[in-house]
């Protein structure tokens, strides 16, 4: 079960935390920031915020590119809200597709003899 940290707790990290969570070493880190190893180790204590979003985001905080999208995360290929559903693509990519099975399911018992309350109106099951 995965945690929800705010994403403003987390841009307070330290660079050494940020690249742990990325999973990636400094000289990775270098490599894909263009600057050297040196550079990085100067910014330990004040990582410019475009590359600490820029780990978070590799990291799988979807925070990172917009306070929207704070909780929600990335891993393994799944996405995985803030109170800890996890979404696989193929569930995402049905969705329009259950909503038009649950409208067509409403409009049918509409037209049932005696069901003009439909119980649950708004609720789409997922699951953790």
């Amino acid at each position: 079960m995965h945690t929800y940290t705010p994403i403003e707790t987390l841009r307070e990290y330290r660079l050494s935390d940020l690249l742990r969570l990325a999973k990636i070493s400094l000289n990775e880190a270098s490599e894909l920031l263009c600057r050297s190893a040196r550079s990085l180790r100067r910014w330990k204590h004040d990582t410019p915020q475009c590359v600490i979003d820029y780990l978070l985001i590799r990291a799988g905080f979807l925070g990172a590119i917009s306070n929207d999208w704070d909780g929600w995360r990335l891993f393994n290929g799944e996405l995985i809200t803030p109170n800890g559903y996890t979404l696989k693509p193929g569930e995402i990519t049905a969705i329009p597709y259950q909503y038009a099975l649950v409208a067509e399911y409403r409009r049918i018992l509409r037209e049932q003899p005696h069901s003009q309350d439909i119980p649950f109106e708004n609720v789409i099951p997922l699951h953790r």
